[in-house]
């Protein structure tokens, strides 16, 4: 059964990973803008239990379809099996709003982590993910990424930076 669900969340991932989502009230613009994620919010504790590196995005937002996916990896300091690596994925499920004013976009919706990483007790990969509804916002210098409904009560989870935007 282990195999089955592994390979269940495996596709799970790879499906969102490559999923696009139509705006039902936007109209037609291009926006276009990609970068690499830097970490995560020094302000949390947990940001010095592991470094995240590795790392990049990019959004792509044609006719009113939005993609956007982030990927980076995480090596384990103080959480999990020390001295591993984790994988991530961050992808929108769905999209309730885009804001563009110039270089600046701002996409609200729901979202899904992919993790790969370790379980402590096996010491074996094993794969989970998380929902969130999240904020995205991107602009020529930076990418701030919030989890509004989580237990992180700051302004933005994960930030990283802007190579270009085309818009």
């Amino acid at each position: 059964m282990r195999g089955i669900t592994k390979v269940f969340l495996t596709t799970v991932c790879f499906l969102l990973a490559s999923s696009s989502f139509a705006l039902t009230s936007a109209s037609a613009f291009v926006y276009r803008a990609n970068g690499k994620i830097v970490g995560y919010n020094p302000d949390y504790d947990w940001a010095f239990t592991s470094r995240q590196f590795g790392g990049s995005w990019v959004l792509r937002i044609d006719s009113s379809v939005v993609h956007f996916r982030a990927h980076w990896l995480e090596m384990n300091i103080q959480e999990e099996i020390p001295g591993t690596i984790d994988e991530f994925t961050l992808v929108f499920t769905s999209v309730s709003s885009v804001e563009v004013d110039g270089s600046i976009c701002i996409i609200t919706g729901s979202m899904t982590l992919c993790k790969k990483g370790w379980n402590t007790q096996t010491g074996k990969r094993e794969f989970s993910t998380s929902a969130f509804q999240s904020t995205v916002t991107v602009n020529t210098q930076l990418i701030l990424i919030n989890f509004i409904e989580s237990l992180f009560p700051l302004e933005w989870e994960i930030t990283g930076q802007t190579h270009s935007v085309h818009y």
